[in-house]
C-alpha cells in the first residue's frame, strides 16, 4: 500500500504541472502559475458541460467549507515543517492574527468612508454589509507565493508565508462569523454594544477552537501511546488519524466554534505527538496520503472556482468599487505589516524580517482565492449578485496579474536566498540551523525545554522519540 501511495504522490505532481510544462516548453510562457491554469481549465470545463447538458455548475459554499477546505487545512497542520513553524511561531501568529485584524479594521474604515459616494458605490449598502464584505476581503491566498519562495532557499520566509496564510484564512472566517452572528436581515444597524459583542464572540471562537483542537490532538496521542497494538495494523492507524482529524472539525462546528482553527491545531498536535506513537509504515503512509489529498483538494478548489466564472451576472459588476477595494486591500495590508514590524523593532524582538521579506509578505497577502469566494456566497443580502461579481473580479485580477508578476517582483525587490540551510544532526537527533537567524529565541528555548521534560514523556512513547527525525527526511525525499 505504501508503494502505491508513493507512486500516486509522484504521479499527482507530474499530472498537476503537465499542462504548465507544455506551455513553458512550447510557448515560452513562464509566468503562469498552476492556480491560474486551474481556474482557466475550470472555466473551460464548465463551458463544455454547459454546452452539453445545458446546465451550469454552481459553487456550493457548504461543500467547499465542509468537504474541500478541511483536507487542505489538515494537511497544512499535520505535514507542516514544525521546526521552522515553532522557530517562527511569534512572527506567524503576530502577522497572522494581529495583522489580519488590523487589515480588517483599515479595509472597513476605507469602505465605510465611501459608502455614500455614488461615483464609487452605485448601489445602496449599509454599514453591517460593508463590515461583512471587509472580512471577506481579508482572506488571502499564498499558494502562488509559496511556489516561488521555496523552503530550501527561503526556510524562514516560506514558513512565515505558509503559517500566516493558514492563520489568516482562519481568522478571516472567524471575523466573518462573529459579525454575521449579530447581524440579521431585520436588524442590520451597527452600534457600540454590537461591536463589543462581536469582539467577545471573536475571542470566544478563537480561543475555544484552539483549545478544542489541541485537546482532541492530545487525546489521540494518548490513545496511540496506550494502545500500541495498533502498530501492527497500519491501515487502522491511518484511518483513525483521518477520522479523528475530521471529527475535530465537525465537533467544533456543532459547538459553534471555528472548525478550521480546530482542525489546524488538531493536525499540528497530531503531527507532532501522534506521529511519534505510530508505526513507521503508518508515518510514511499518513504523510503521503494526507499530502496527496490536500494537494488534490487545493487543485480542485481552483478548478471549481473557474467553473463558477460562468455563473456570475456580469451586468451587476461595479468596476469602480472593485478597483477601490483592491487599492484598499493594498493600503490595509501594507499598513498592517509595516506597522507591526515597526512595533517589533521598537521592542527589539529577536525575531525580525528584513525589508525584502516584509515586501514579499505584503505582496503575497494581496492575492485572494477560494476562501474569499466561499465567504461571499454565504452572504445574505439584496446586493449578493453585485458583491459576488466584485469579489470574483478581485480574485481573477490578483491571481492572474499579481501571481504572474510574482517572480519579477521578487527580483525587483532584491529577494535573495537566506544564507542558511537545515541539516540533520544524527548524533543528537535534532535539527540545527547554520545561521543564527533561525536559532530559537529565549521563549522558544523555554518552550522546548518544557516540551522535552513534560509534554513528550506524557504524550509519546520514548522508544519512538528517535523517529522524530524521520518525518523531516521523508518530507524532503518526497518533494524531490
Amino acid at each position: 500500500m505504501l508503494q502505491h501511495l508513493i507512486q500516486l504522490n509522484k504521479k499527482k505532481q507530474k499530472l498537476s504541472v503537465n499542462i504548465h510544462l507544455i506551455l513553458i516548453k512550447k510557448k515560452k510562457i513562464t509566468f503562469l502559475h498552476e492556480s491560474s491554469i486551474s481556474i482557466f481549465l475550470g472555466a473551460l470545463f464548465g463551458l463544455i458541460i454547459q454546452l452539453i447538458i445545458g446546465k451550469k455548475i454552481e459553487f456550493n459554499h457548504e461543500i467547499f467549507f465542509n468537504l474541500i477546505l478541511p483536507p487542505i487545512i489538515f494537511a497544512g497542520g499535520f505535514n507542516i515543517r514544525r521546526i521552522l513553524f515553532f522557530q517562527n511561531f511569534f512572527l506567524i501568529t503576530y502577522y497572522g492574527i494581529i495583522g489580519t485584524i488590523i487589515t480588517f479594521i483599515i479595509i472597513s474604515i476605507l469602505t465605510i468612508q465611501v459608502q455614500n459616494i455614488t461615483f464609487i458605490i452605485k448601489f445602496p449598502i449599509n454599514t453591517s454589509e460593508l463590515l461583512l464584505f471587509s472580512s471577506v476581503l481579508c482572506a488571502t491566498d499564498t499558494v502562488t507565493a509559496l511556489s516561488l519562495v521555496k523552503v530550501n532557499q527561503f526556510p524562514q520566509l516560506n514558513s512565515i508565508l505558509f503559517g500566516e496564510g493558514i492563520i489568516n484564512d482562519a481568522i478571516s472566517i472567524v471575523i466573518f462569523r462573529s459579525i454575521k452572528n449579530y447581524v440579521t436581515e431585520t436588524d442590520q444597524n451597527m452600534d457600540i454594544s454590537k461591536i463589543i459583542l462581536i469582539c467577545l464572540d471573536f475571542l470566544k471562537l478563537l480561543f475555544g477552537s484552539i483549545f478544542l483542537g489541541i485537546s482532541i490532538g492530545l487525546l489521540i496521542s494518548l490513545f496511540f501511546k496506550k494502545f500500541t497494538s495498533f502498530s501492527l495494523f497500519p491501515l487502522k492507524e491511518m484511518s483513525i488519524i483521518f477520522i479523528c482529524g475530521y471529527f475535530s472539525y465537525l465537533i467544533a462546528e456543532v459547538l459553534h466554534f471555528s472548525g478550521i482553527i480546530s482542525l489546524f491545531c488538531c493536525g499540528l498536535i497530531m503531527g507532532h505527538y501522534t506521529y511519534l506513537n505510530i508505526s513507521k509504515e503508518s508515518q510514511k503512509g499518513t504523510h503521503l496520503s494526507i499530502e496527496t489529498i490536500g494537494y488534490l483538494a487545493e487543485a480542485f478548489v481552483f478548478v471549481y472556482l473557474g467553473v463558477s466564472l460562468l455563473n456570475v451576472n456580469y451586468s451587476q459588476l461595479q468596476f469602480m468599487f472593485a478597483i477601490y477595494c483592491i487599492l484598499s486591500m493594498f493600503i490595509a495590508r501594507f499598513t498592517a505589516i509595516f506597522s507591526l514590524n515597526f512595533i517589533n523593532y521598537i521592542f527589539k524582538r529577536e525575531q525580525k524580517l528584513n525589508k525584502q521579506q516584509l515586501l514579499m509578505v505584503w505582496y503575497s497577502g494581496n492575492i485572494r482565492g477560494a476562501v474569499s469566494f466561499g465567504l461571499i456566497l454565504m452572504f445574505q443580502s439584496e446586493n449578493i449578485e453585485t458583491l459576488v461579481t466584485v469579489v470574483l473580479l478581485i480574485i481573477i485580477f490578483t491571481t492572474f496579474i499579481l501571481g504572474s508578476l510574482m517572480q519579477i517582483y521578487g527580483k525587483k525587490i532584491g529577494l535573495k536566498n537566506e544564507e542558511c540551510e537545515l541539516k540533520i544532526n544524527n548524533s543528537n537527533n535534532s535539527i540545527d540551523s547554520v545561521d543564527n537567524k533561525l536559532q530559537m529565541s529565549k521563549f522558544n528555548q523555554k518552550l522546548a525545554n518544557f516540551e522535552e521534560q513534560y509534554m513528550k514523556p506524557i504524550f509519546t512513547n520514548n522508544i519512538y522519540i528517535k523517529q522524530q527525525i524521520d518525518l523531516v527526511q521523508f518530507q524532503q525525499n518526497s518533494q524531490q
